[in-house]
């Protein structure tokens, strides 16, 4: 029959999407973006626990806001390590289950 193709495959970034999902308000974003810099600058690895430290920190003028949690920084590290991962080829930052954090790889 012409002009029957038939199914066409779309093309689906699940790492990509995940991410855009995830970072999809720009006060948070940038809040990530600021708490991740430091962990990136000053360890080699981090957990949960490390970033909540440093965003319920008292100088810091959003604690107060809750945009983070300990039930939800795990899946936005996760969607942001994969689309980091995905654009930067200098190093990377694997999950290790057995010690619950992320640790950089180079």
């Amino acid at each position: 029959m012409p002009g029957a193709e038939g199914l066409t495959q779309i093309l689906y970034n699940k790492t990509k999407y995940n991410y855009l999902a995830s970072f999809n308000n720009i006060s948070i974003t940038e809040e990530f973006e600021r708490i991740i810099t430091i962990l990136f600058e000053s360890e080699i690895q981090f957990c949960v626990n490390d970033f909540l430290r440093i965003y319920e920190a008292n100088d810091n003028p959003l604690k107060n806001q809750k945009m983070f949690h300990s039930r939800s920084v795990k899946k936005l590290i996760d969607a942001w390590v994969g689309n980091f991962k995905r654009e930067n080829k200098t190093f990377i930052f694997e999950y290790s289950q057995r010690k619950r954090s992320w640790i950089k790889i180079t």
